[in-house]
């Protein structure tokens, strides 16, 4: 069914539903693939492509046990096709002294109060996140990074916030081992 053909036999609620769901969700979307390492072009894409799955999925998004989690999936794959297209042309991250992902990471060592000092150190942060498991690394990345609260990233990765805050704590631990910490040992985020 096409996009008009579905917008029709549902009625303009169904329609309405997505395009405020997006609006809720798409600011984060848009943060997480930035801090990617992914030029603007590519973060527009991946956006795009996101949108345009979960439009084409949008029924069953509705009958997901979450339907932030089923758009994280989502998005996690849209990142993985852009990325590995654009490593495949030959492409190299953007150029340029700031980049939004260098922002994402400068706030996640802020938050977490990891001792790191010059920009040489907030970059290897950066490459440690990468090292992380995945659900680790999204984790610190939407607490850490972008600043969301426990509730909302639990709904993104379809977990509780007790998982949320144990991985928080396991990986906030793996890295002040690497980098060392600035705060108490055991000090609340």
């Amino acid at each position: 069914m096409t996009e008009p053909d579905w917008a029709l036999a549902a009625g303009r609620h169904p329609r309405l539903t997505f395009a405020a769901f997006c609006e809720t969700h798409e600011l984060v979307w848009t943060r997480f693939a930035r801090a990617g390492r992914l030029g603007e072009p590519d973060v527009r894409r991946v956006v795009t492509r996101t949108r345009e799955h979960l439009w084409q999925a949008w029924p069953i998004a509705l009958r997901e046990h979450s339907t932030a989690a089923y758009a994280w999936r989502l998005l996690k794959e849209a990142i993985a096709v852009v990325t590995a297209e654009r490593d495949a042309g030959g492409a190299r991250e953007p150029a340029g002294d700031e980049q939004p992902w260098q922002e994402a990471a400068c706030a996640t060592v802020d938050r977490i109060g990891l001792r790191v000092r010059t920009w040489q150190e907030k970059l290897a942060v950066h490459d440690a996140l990468g090292r992380l498991s995945e659900r680790h690394h999204d984790v610190l990345v939407l607490s850490y990074g972008l600043g969301l609260p426990d509730r909302r990233i639990a709904d993104y990765l379809d977990t509780t916030e007790a998982d949320v805050r144990a991985r928080l704590r396991r990986a906030r631990a793996t890295l002040e081992r690497t980098f060392g910490s600035e705060q108490p040992p055991g000090s609340p985020r």
